[in-house]
C-alpha cells in the first residue's frame, strides 16, 4: 500500500495488515482488514481464505440490506398508488350515481304514464340496463372500500329464511324471462334469527344467483341450499350452495375466477354482461365474515358455488 495508507493505519497501532476488497454488484464497496498490532509478518493462505469468506459475508449483508430498502420503497409507492386509485374509484362512482339516480327516477315516472306496449318494452330495457349499471357502480364502490381496508359491516338481526326468500323473489322476473326455475332448500335447524350484515350477505347470494341465471340456458334449473355446518354455541357456521345446470367452468379456469377483472373466456364479455368484479368482491365479503368460497364445476354439467360464513345467534326470542 502507499506510504499515506500505511501511515494512517499506523496511527491506529497496526504493524501488519491483510486487506481484502468487498465488491457489491461489481462495485468496490470497501475493504475487510485483519490487523496485527504487535508483529511484522506475512499472513498465511489460511488467513487469506478467511478474509475472502468474510468479504463475501459482508457483500451479502450489504446487498440484502439494500434489497430490503428497495422493497420497502417499492411497497410504499405501491400502497400510495393503490390509495390514489381507490380514492379515484370512490369519487368517480359517487359522481356516476348522482345522474344515474336521476335517470332512473324519471324513467319510473314515465313508465307510470305510458300506455303503448312498444314504448313500455323500450322503457323496460332501459330500466334493466340502468340496474346493471347501478350494480357495476356499487361493485366498484365495494372494491375500493375493500382494497382500502374500509369495509364497513352493519350488523342487525336477520331472518335468514326470509332473506333467502326475498332474494329469490327479486330475481323472479329474470327467471321467467329465461324460462328457468329456482328452488330453495333451507335447513330448518338454522336459527330463525341471526345477527349479521344482511345487505352484504344478500349481495353475495344475489350475485351468485345472477351468475347462475346468466350462464344457464333456457329451461335450466337453479337451486339455493343452506345448512348448519357447525354449531358453535353462541354462533353458527352456515354453508350455502348455489347450483345450476348451466354451461360449467373448465377445471383449469376455476382458480382464476376469483381474481379481479378475470374472466373464464374473454369472448364471454360480449355474450354476457360483466367485467369480473362480482366473484372477487364476494370472496372479500365472505372472508371478512369468517368464511371461504369455492366452486365445483364441469363443462356442460353445471356449476355449484359453495361458501361458508359465521353468524352470531340472536338473543331475541321468536314470537
Amino acid at each position: 500500500m502507499s506510504e499515506t495508507e500505511a501511515a494512517t493505519l499506523q496511527k491506529f497501532g497496526a504493524v501488519s495488515v491483510c486487506a481484502t476488497p468487498v465488491f457489491v454488484d461489481d462495485f468496490l464497496w470497501g475493504f475487510v482488514l485483519f490487523e496485527d498490532c504487535r508483529n511484522k509478518r506475512y499472513f498465511s493462505e489460511e488467513y487469506t481464505e478467511i478474509m475472502r469468506s468474510s468479504a463475501l459475508l459482508f457483500a451479502n449483508a450489504v446487498m440484502r440490506a439494500e434489497t430490503e430498502k428497495e422493497i420497502q420503497t417499492a411497497l410504499f409507492k405501491l400502497q400510495e398508488a393503490n390509495r390514489v386509485k381507490n380514492a379515484f374509484l370512490t369519487r368517480v362512482s359517487h359522481e356516476m350515481l348522482t345522474p344515474l339516480n336521476g335517470i332512473m327516477g324519471l324513467m319510473h315516472l314515465v313508465q307510470a304514464g305510458v300506455n303503448s306496449e312498444e314504448t313500455k318494452l323500450y322503457l323496460d330495457e332501459m330500466s334493466a340496463a340502468s340496474l346493471n349499471l347501478l350494480g357495476l357502480i356499487r361493485n366498484l364502490l365495494t372494491l375500493s372500500e375493500g382494497e382500502s381496508d374500509s369495509f364497513e359491516f352493519v350488523h342487525s338481526v336477520v331472518s335468514f329464511k326470509a332473506m333467502c326468500q326475498n332474494t329469490l323473489k327479486a330475481i323472479r322476473r329474470d327467471l321467467a324471462e329465461k324460462r328457468q326455475t329456482a328452488h330453495s332448500d333451507i335447513d330448518p335447524s338454522i336459527p330463525a334469527l341471526l345477527v349479521g350484515d344482511e345487505e352484504r350477505l344478500t349481495q353475495v347470494i344475489t350475485h351468485l344467483l345472477e351468475n347462475a341465471m346468466k350462464f344457464t340456458p333456457e329451461y335450466g334449473e337453479i337451486r339455493l341450499s343452506a345448512s348448519v355446518l357447525n354449531d358453535e354455541g353462541d354462533a353458527v357456521m352456515l354453508q350455502i350452495e348455489i347450483a345450476d345446470t348451466g354451461i360449467g367452468i373448465p377445471k383449469e379456469a376455476q382458480s382464476g375466477i376469483f381474481k379481479v377483472f378475470s374472466r373464464v373466456d374473454e369472448s364471454m364479455t360480449r355474450e354476457h354482461e360483466g367485467i369480473g368484479l362480482g366473484l372477487p368482491l364476494a370472496k372479500k365479503i365472505i372472508a371478512t365474515m369468517g368464511g371461504k368460497i369455492w366452486v365445483d364445476s364441469e363443462p356442460g354439467r353445471g356449476s355449484k358455488f359453495t361458501f361458508t360464513c359465521r353468524l352470531q345467534k340472536s338473543l331475541l326470542s321468536v314470537s
